[in-house]
């Protein structure tokens, strides 16, 4: 055809650009939030379930046991040879805010702990868990 041109008007690449910004703009920021919804659900059930192995096992047991906080992960040392390693997701922390000892949580054979209070956070997610002196174990 003679006289008619293909492609695309300027009005039509602006049109398709600013699409795709509006898409990214939307996208983007859940690459950057920190962990996916799973992980974030593994790692908090997780550290609720090894305080509460930790304090089982130092009843049964007859031992001290601990949770000792490190940068990136924590450790459950059951007394019964090397510690667990449990790592974090990636954009996670967990901070000790307060107890009786620096960075490390105790059970007592009676049960009992040496209390704390532990922030696990990810971007905006975010649970503070008390560990009481008589060993119960709080999500605030």
């Amino acid at each position: 055809m003679p006289g008619r041109s293909f492609g695309f008007t300027l009005l039509e690449a602006v049109l398709v650009l600013l699409l795709l910004g509006l898409l990214a703009a939307a996208a983007l920021p859940a690459f950057f939030r920190g962990p996916s919804g799973l992980e974030w659900r593994l790692a908090r059930d997780g550290l609720l379930r090894d305080l509460a192995a930790a304090r089982a096992f130092a009843l049964g047991r007859g031992r001290t046991t601990a949770l000792l906080v490190e940068e990136g992960a924590y450790l459950l040392d059951l007394g019964a040879g090397e510690p667990l390693r449990r790592p974090l997701p990636a954009g996670a922390r967990l901070v000790f805010r307060s107890g009786g000892g620096a960075g490390r949580v105790l059970f007592g054979p009676d049960g009992g702990s040496s209390g704390a209070v532990l922030e696990l956070a990810a971007g905006e997610r975010r649970i503070v868990v008390r560990v009481e002196e008589d060993g119960g174990i709080v999500r605030e």
